[in-house]
């Protein structure tokens, strides 16, 4: 896994996060919902792409960005952890699309 390939991800996850942002302003629920299914999709295409070359947890990295920039915006910048479940989701939809990638032969 190449670099541009790392930018790609990291640009990807970033730009996911952020079209999401104003939904959040509508409702948090489905804000929550839209960032699972984007980040569970993007997780499983890069995965099916880059997991095969440079291993299984490599790719997931750039897809921790979002998830570190909006937990040190409710830690340090709101004070407040209320939508605790908005930061927390997302990361476990990765982490069951990882998951499930890995594991899919097993459990079928």
């Amino acid at each position: 896994m190449k670099g541009k390939d790392h930018l790609l991800l990291w640009l990807l996850a970033i730009a996911s996060w952020l079209l999401i942002m104003p939904l959040r302003a509508y409702s948090d629920l489905w804000a929550m919902i839209a960032h699972s299914i984007v980040f569970a999709i993007l997780t499983w295409w890069a995965l099916k792409k880059y997991a095969p070359k440079a291993g299984m947890w490599r790719p997931l990295i750039p897809f921790l960005a979002p998830w570190i920039l909006e937990l040190t915006a409710r830690c340090f910048i709101d004070n407040y952890l209320f939508s605790l479940p908005l930061t927390v989701m997302p990361l476990a939809a990765v982490i069951a699309t990882a998951l499930f990638c890995h594991y899919h032969k097993i459990w079928f």
